[in-house]
């Protein structure tokens, strides 16, 4: 009886305040909202009555189930046993295998180590978690919803008779626990915390079983409080997700599927969360079902897919259900109305939006409260950005259960549109905000495509956006894909959206942004769709161009090209013709230049003009047509710098830097180079375009490389490469590696060359592909596998016949002498390496021609030309002075002293060794002057294998004096050197002087080895009648 009247107040008192609100009529909506804080405290302390009374039923009910009570309570049932006598004890859990939770584990495991005979008591906090790890008792406290049936349980774990009534058997459990030391592990212990009526009695409870000294106590809760009157020995933070090897390591464990692309985005798709990903696992473990179709259900259900039973354990729903209604989530209302807001955002809520929800989002009442108690409910957590965040499992569930109301979402999307138009304007004050909010921004821009806002205003945000992602490299093509797929259904259905102005939306063309140009549309919103779908095609092609994806680029530029022509829209066209252009090579490019120059010239947009010079300029770069290169980019950087202040273009003015300084570097101009380049970069400061300042970067570095400054050249393409991470620029590498390579990092320069030709290239990029291929040959032929070197060789001058590249055509020839002479092969080089002299004369490449002309010499002197030879690498020291190459200069100048002591090794030894001439004397001293300062430029670029060469030329000039103990000690200087540089034919050659020099102190055996050792480096690498001549210099030297 007492039980069905409290049962009658609660519902009276439910019925009297929904009759409240429902008699009042529409108008009093005003004072609805003006009391709207009363009416939604009567509301959930209704709420929280009812819950109370039926927690308050299941307890009594189940109490009186576990004692075998029936309606009729002097007869026992037949059916329910007596529990006094027939105990049933609840069995431990068998261990679960874990993955990644080796250090919570560890933490535990010390702690009850290092304690004993010490009590400890535990929490682990966190967003449900389930059983962690036990030694003696376990009690999940998710099927014990109050404390009576807790301290049952507990009973019947413990072999206690629970036909008792509660105290009593607390007292018995209590004794019992007493006898010994116990572990005691309370799973889920929210169930029984949560609920504030009886949260006092609970850790009170708490507070009874920590008094005993022999009790470890052990408890696991959702959310980020814990109970109070516990003095914790240690409180592990919230248990994060798995670590995704960890996660992909419990798939692959339960469903025995191989962990492929569709696995891994399924489990990153329930951010690692071990329950999800233990349920994904059992239904990829069907025999039947592929981890594909798997992901294919994701996308369309989402959290629904993800069950196999309807317990807690078994349905990811369910488990996300339970912490939604907790008593805590019931007692405040805002808590999930905030969440639902929170669950738009896969970026998370950023602290700018959470106060401006805080300000202006009246129908969330109290939004720091919410957030409190979304945190208490390890619902939301906030990360390294401050951003407030959720799990994707639970934000995809609020989602498809929760969405938020319609003033919510209006708000949010207000926010987000407001703030994507920003980004076609480049204000600096928003750059940061962007990229923080920029997954944000786009899935919002995306959902509101199919809200009520007119199309054409999604549409221009969308564009701004464009704008942003094209000069920051952040973002996606998604808002762009989706908003050509709805403009056209809109076109083919003739809908009529809210009619705009033309002029109020963007044309995202190259990189500006600025209101329409040319003629205006016709005013028919059909046109209108048709035209903006074209743009969108254009700037999303634009968007995939420097993601490196240029077939589908492409495609995209020909489609807008089509719609445009068929508008009658000339800037659109002349944009679109400029874009497939930047897409060509040589003639096919210069076509469309040309063509998209004579519309912007017929319809006076001279940025437009500026921009399709830029692009005849690099043809003209290309095909090393300097003098017309630097007209054309000298011009279109003045149309730039002449602009009205309407027009203005800052992204044009630094694109047309950039091209002088690659220019000026192609002429051997660094330092004219490396100013336009630092020009560049410091305008670019305006609008932070990340592929600009790569590129001027990348630039930067090449001067300093090419002028021997190596690790300020590393700095600067490092510093490139990061601003570009999300997208792996091959120019970029392909710099690295050669920085590499003249830092005698032969091993990392290959694998970044290897790397580089990985990385997409445009189809028609045979320049680019050459020039990786074509170092690559290089890298190997410093390595001694010249057979390797040689057949790459003829791959690359493929490549470069294919884009008429005529400077690489000759550094091949270069390379090839190289091998050649090694090889011992000297009148090809010679022949090979004069025609690359000649070209590089003809084409005005300044450190082409004097690296021609060092390898000349060099093949010179191994043929004893050497009045030919000094001459060849004079010239060669002349040019590399004037274009400032420290490391060219001490190569000459170390080639320049080696001619010259064989030159006099070549004369009649026994009158030079008599030092009878004063003429041999000066020459001795020239000879050991031209070393030093050959050592002396090598030290000061840190050059290893330069170093090396010296090294080896003081070891013969000690020998030349009979110093052998010098010459030992010079020799095997230069073996380490060059055995750090990793250069196999120097150490061989290395290995051949020393022998000569042991055997010469009378020291056979090690000669012998040594000088044999050579001999089969020699062999490995093929080397041929040089040997024979560094023989014949060995003998006039030593006297043989």
């Amino acid at each position: 009886r007492h039980q069905l009247m409290t049962e009658d107040s609660v519902l009276q008192g439910i019925y009297a305040t929904l009759e409240s609100l429902t008699a009042q009529r529409a108008s009093s909506r005003f004072l609805r909202y003006v009391a709207r804080t009363e009416l939604l405290g009567s509301i959930a302390e209704q709420s929280g009555n009812l819950e109370t009374y039926i927690q308050y039923f299941n307890t009594r009910s189940a109490i009186a189930i576990r004692l075998g009570l029936g309606a009729n309570s002097d007869q026992p049932s037949l059916n329910a046993p007596s529990l006094s006598r027939h105990i049933i004890k609840r069995s431990i859990p068998p261990p679960p295998k874990l993955y990644g939770r080796d250090n919570e584990v560890d933490a535990l495991l010390d702690l009850l180590a290092i304690s004993s005979p010490k009590q400890v008591h535990l929490a682990i906090l966190g967003p449900g978690v389930s059983t962690f790890g036990d030694k003696r008792f376990f009690l999940p406290c998710d099927t014990t919803p109050s404390l009576d049936l807790l301290i049952h349980e507990l009973a019947t774990t413990l072999d206690i008779g629970v036909d008792r009534l509660s105290a009593q058997l607390l007292q018995s459990i209590l004794t019992q626990l007493g006898e010994q030391r116990t572990l005691l592990v309370l799973d889920n212990f929210e169930t029984l915390w949560d609920p504030l009526h009886s949260r006092s009695e609970v850790e009170g409870f708490l507070a009874g079983l920590t008094s005993i000294p022999t009790v470890n106590l052990l408890i696991t809760i959702r959310g980020s409080q814990h109970p109070a009157g516990v003095e914790w020995s240690q409180l592990l933070p919230p248990l994060r997700p798995l670590e995704l090897q960890f996660a992909e390591m419990l798939f692959h464990n339960i469903s025995h599927k191989l962990v492929n692309t569709y696995a891994v985005d399924l489990i990153k798709a329930v951010n690692c969360v071990p329950l999800a990903v233990t349920l994904v696992a059992h239904l990829a473990a069907v025999h039947d079902i592929t981890v594909e179709s798997l992901w294919e259900r994701w996308i369309e259900e989402k959290t629904m897919m993800i069950e196999r039973g309807s317990g807690r354990l078994a349905n990811l729903d369910a488990s996300i259900r339970l912490s939604l209604n907790s008593p805590r989530m019931n007692h405040d209302p805002n808590a999930l109305s905030f969440l639902s807001i929170v669950a738009l955002l896969p970026g998370g809520m950023s602290p700018h939006l959470f106060r401006s929800c805080d300000s202006h989002l009246l129908e969330i009442i109290n939004v720091k409260r919410a957030i409190t108690t979304l945190r208490q409910n390890a619902l939301i957590y906030e990360d390294a950005d401050k951003m407030l965040r959720m799990l994707n499992p639970i934000r995809q569930f609020v989602l498809s259960h929760h969405p938020p109301s319609d003033i919510a979402y209006v708000f949010i999307e207000e926010y987000f549109i407001q703030l994507a138009l920003l980004g076609g304007e480049h204000p600096l004050s928003v750059h940061s905000q962007l990229r923080q909010e920029i997954g944000n921004i786009e899935a919002i821009l995306v959902k509101a495509l199919g809200s009520d806002r007119p199309t054409v205003d999604v549409v221009a945000a969308i564009l701004a956006l464009a704008e942003y992602t094209y000069i920051s490299g952040v973002g996606t093509c998604t808002p762009l894909e989706r908003a050509v797929k709805r403009l056209e259904v809109l076109v083919r259905s003739k809908s009529r959206p809210q009619k705009q102005e033309r002029n109020i939306l963007r044309r995202f063309l190259l990189g500006r942004a600025g209101k329409a140009v040319g003629q205006e549309g016709n005013g028919d919103i059909e046109d209108n769709m048709v035209t903006l779908r074209a743009d969108c095609l254009g700037c999303w092609g634009q968007l995939l161009s420097r993601q490196g994806h240029y077939q589908d680029a492409k495609d995209k530029f020909e489609l807008a090209l089509e719609l445009h022509r068929q508008q009658e829209d000339f800037a659109g066209e002349a944009a679109d013709l400029h874009n497939i252009g930047c897409l060509l090579t040589l003639d096919d490019a210069l076509q469309k230049f040309t063509a998209a120059l004579q519309l912007h010239e017929r319809i006076r947009d001279q940025a437009g003009v500026a921009y399709d010079m830029i692009g005849l300029g690099q043809v003209y770069l290309q095909r090393r047509q300097l003098l017309k290169a630097e007209e054309v980019f000298t011009t279109a950087l003045r149309v730039f710098n002449e602009l009205g202040k309407d027009e203005e273009d800052p992204l044009g003015r630094v694109t047309a830097l950039n091209n002088v300084g690659h220019t000026l570097t192609a002429w051997n101009k660094f330092p004219e180079a490396e100013v336009s380049f630092n020009q560049a970069i410091q305008e670019n400061e305006t609008i932070r375009d990340v592929v600009c300042k790569a590129d001027s970067l990348c630039g930067l570095a090449s001067t300093l490389l090419l002028r021997s400054r190596w690790s300020e050249a590393e700095g600067k393409i490092r510093e490139a490469m990061a601003l570009r991470e999300s997208f792996k620029d091959p120019d970029l590498f392909h710099v690295l590696g050669r920085i590499q390579c003249a830092q005698w990092k032969l091993t990392e320069a290959i694998q970044t060359f290897q790397y580089t030709r990985t990385l997409p290239r445009d189809p028609k990029d045979d320049y680019g592909r050459g020039d990786d291929l074509k170092y690559l040959a290089f890298t190997f032929l410093l390595l001694g596998r010249l057979n390797e070197a040689e057949a790459m060789l003829h791959d690359v001058k493929v490549l470069y016949n294919s884009a008429e590249n005529v400077v690489g055509l000759a550094e091949v020839d270069i390379t090839k002498a190289e091998i050649w002479a090694v090889q011992g092969k000297l009148d090809e080089a010679e022949v090979a390496v004069k025609e690359a002299v000649d070209v590089m004369n003809n084409r005005d490449c300044k450190i082409g021609n004097a690296y021609a002309l060092y390898v000349l010499g060099g093949v010179q002197l191994l043929k004893g030309l050497f009045h030919e030879a000094r001459m060849s690498v004079q010239l060669a020291l002349e040019l590399h002075k004037e274009i400032g190459s420290i490391q060219g200069q001490a190569d000459d100048v170390g080639r320049l002293a080696e001619i010259a002591l064989q030159e006099t090794a070549g004369r009649d030894a026994r009158a030079r060794w008599d030092g009878s001439t004063a003429d041999d004397v000066l020459l001795d001293i020239e000879i050991e002057k031209g070393v030093a300062e050959a050592k002396a430029l090598h030290e000061a670029i840190d050059d290893i294998a330069g170093l090396g060469d010296d090294w080896y030329l003081a070891a013969l000039i000690a020998i030349k004096r009979q110093n052998f103990v010098r010459a030992e000690s010079a020799v095997r200087t230069a073996l380490e050197k060059h055995y750090t540089a990793d250069v196999v034919y120097k150490q061989a050659r290395d290995y051949h002087l020393l022998g000569r020099v042991l055997k010469s102190q009378g020291r056979m055996e090690e000669g012998t080895q040594a000088t044999d050792l050579a001999m089969s480096m020699y062999e490995g690498i093929g080397v041929g009648e040089a040997c024979l001549q560094f023989q014949q210099l060995l003998a006039a030297l030593m006297k043989d």
